[in-house]
């Protein structure tokens, strides 16, 4: 396994080299997410594959409940607004 160095805190290994947002180590499969720590473990690439098509589609849902949660705001302040 490549790694790079130094560990990061609080960690006994090295950080796993990744070029990939899918990494494994140890036999169990991880992604890396911006928000947030990395998800995982996973028992296969596919798995967590799987996983992150999951978590993307929750967050799509939420983004489009945000949305319109807003523009339902807007519209009911706006007349407000005018003064």
């Amino acid at each position: 396994m490549n790694a790079y160095k130094p560990n990061r805190l609080n960690e006994s290994i090295a950080a796993p080299f990744r070029n990939d947002r899918f990494y494994c180590i140890k036999d169990e499969w991880f992604f890396a997410i911006r928000r947030g720590g990395d998800q995982g473990p996973y028992p296969s690439k596919v798995a967590a594959q799987d996983a992150l098509k999951k978590l993307i589609a929750e967050e799509l849902r939420h983004e489009r409940r945000v949305q319109a949660e807003r523009q339902l705001q807007n519209t009911i302040l706006k007349p407000f607004n005018r003064y």
